[in-house]
């Protein structure tokens, strides 16, 4: 069985561009790259976390409020029973 190997990053899709000011503020995360449309958080074991800053009309991706994404092994190899 594989596993995933670890959170690779995760993200939340927001409109509020001042969220990124609170999870400094609040929660003591330092603040990376950053532009209009992302800001991402500097985590010291690694993973990454960032914000996604969306505008109205959103896409169906966008409607979906947080985004996981996996670090995984062979994964193409594992699905490949199912094609």
């Amino acid at each position: 069985m594989r596993e995933a190997k670890s959170l690779a990053l995760a993200y939340i899709h927001s409109p509020n561009k001042q969220l990124a000011d609170w999870y400094e503020e609040t929660l003591g995360l330092q603040k990376g790259y950053g532009d209009n449309h992302w800001q991402e958080f500097l985590m010291k074991n690694g993973s990454r976390f960032g914000l996604d800053f969306i505008s109205y009309p959103s896409s169906t991706v966008q409607k979906q409020s947080i985004m996981l994404s996996f670090e995984c092994s062979d994964l193409n190899k594992k699905n490949l029973h199912l094609y």
